[in-house]
């Protein structure tokens, strides 16, 4: 009764632009839910990829070609799926910032404190702290 599902045929394309700009903003973001007054040493931040255009000309020009590659492609294979992802060099979802210390925690919570902690299998304060 259960079939395994077979890819037929796969492909890929990128967008066709003449250029873009980096307008990253710092001011959309959701405060967390936990947050209190304490003045905490670490800072988790989480970011998210969005496409935006500059004008209707370039928004209609994206969908065009996505469109055209649709057509083209989706008449390949019977049950054809289709998924759109932004790729940007360098992007990390989720950062993890430690305030500049002098003393003990800055030094347990170093690089080579965390290696040290890996090999003797010692890990979960690490995870439990972030």
């Amino acid at each position: 009764i259960f079939s395994k599902k077979v890819v037929t045929h796969q492909t890929s394309q990128f967008y066709k632009f003449n250029s873009w700009e980096d307008e990253t903003i710092g001011g959309i973001w959701k405060q967390s839910e936990a947050t209190t007054s304490i003045n905490s040493d670490f800072t988790k931040i989480s970011m998210y990829k969005l496409l935006l255009f500059a004008n209707s000309k370039a928004r209609a020009d994206y969908f065009v070609q996505q469109s055209k590659f649709v057509s083209k492609e989706g008449r390949k294979d019977v049950y054809a799926e289709l998924s759109t992802q932004v790729e940007v060099h360098g992007y990390k979802p989720k950062l993890l910032l430690l305030k500049r210390k002098h003393g003990i925690l800055r030094r347990i919570f170093s690089i080579q404190c965390y290696w040290m902690f890996t090999c003797l299998l010692l890990t979960v304060p690490f995870r439990v702290h972030f």
